[in-house]
């Protein structure tokens, strides 16, 4: 994918795996419809899996979509803790919610999705063997990197609509 290319990472880059085997960001989506309830279809083989993607294209995802939710928690205010977090902190920036660990969890956890998602795509796989996303069980800053890790389930057989 080009925003891969854009942030540094080509595809033969191994910075995931599946079940501890080394696996190419090509070989994984992730499901839109549906992310995170249970498979339907019968016989779906969950494996986990690890990934890695750079803090650079998790601050510019973050910068682009927080201005509307910054908006969002001004207009209607909540308590919710990621909220409570940034108004605490008078409306930090993104680099400066990835530099603060407390705040930074909350913000992954709010953005986790909409990360994988643009990092990967949802679409048809581009290697296979290949995993589609399920869950995120972790998301944390290590570095210069967000580190996922989570459950898929490996492609290659027939699914129901709603599994895809």
């Amino acid at each position: 994918m080009a925003i891969r290319a854009r942030f540094g990472h080509e595809e033969t880059d191994l910075n995931g795996e599946v079940e501890g085997r080394p696996t190419r960001p090509a070989q994984f989506r992730v499901r839109s419809l549906n992310f995170g309830q249970h498979w339907r279809t019968p016989g779906v083989r969950e494996v986990s899996y690890r990934l890695a993607v750079p803090v650079s294209f998790v601050a510019d995802l973050m910068s682009r979509e927080l201005s509307d939710y910054v908006a969002d928690c001004i207009a209607h205010p909540d308590t919710t803790p990621l909220e409570a977090a940034l108004r605490f902190r008078s409306w930090p920036d993104a680099e400066q919610i990835l530099a603060d660990p407390e705040v930074c969890g909350l913000a992954l956890e709010w953005f986790e999705h909409d990360c994988l998602l643009a990092w990967l795509g949802d679409g048809d796989l581009g290697e296979v063997p290949g995993y589609v996303i399920n869950t995120i069980a972790s998301a944390e800053r290590r570095g210069d990197a967000v580190r996922f890790a989570g459950t898929a389930r490996a492609a290659g057989q027939p699914v129901r609509y709603q599994d895809v």
